[in-house]
């Protein structure tokens, strides 16, 4: 029996519009990854839509990474930090240049 307290492995899946940047630049097409690769020892990243689930990534939030604090936190508070680790794997890019 775990300890008391003791994380678990958790999910948090995310979606979008299929017209939705991220989509469009990471998720879909020939090339987009089966699984997303972070330095981040918290997360893993299933690309849900090569797999048939349009627009969807999930989320595993591995319980060996010892994140004790997300069983705290409300889900939107968990959902900040998957979105921020997505931003430092894929940050935004800047807006084009206006013509002059």
């Amino acid at each position: 029996m775990p300890r008391r307290g003791a994380c678990t492995h958790e999910k948090v899946v995310l979606r979008w519009a299929l017209s939705a940047p991220f989509v469009q630049r990471v998720l879909d097409g020939d090339e987009a990854p089966l699984q997303i690769a972070t330095t981040d020892r918290r997360f893993h990243f299933l690309n849900l839509h090569r797999y048939g689930r349009p627009g969807q990534l999930l989320c595993h939030i591995w319980a060996d990474a010892e994140w004790e604090e997300h069983v705290e936190l409300s889900d939107r508070a968990v959902v900040a930090e998957v979105v921020a680790a997505l931003r430092a794997i894929f940050p935004p890019r800047p807006p084009p240049p206006r013509p002059a």
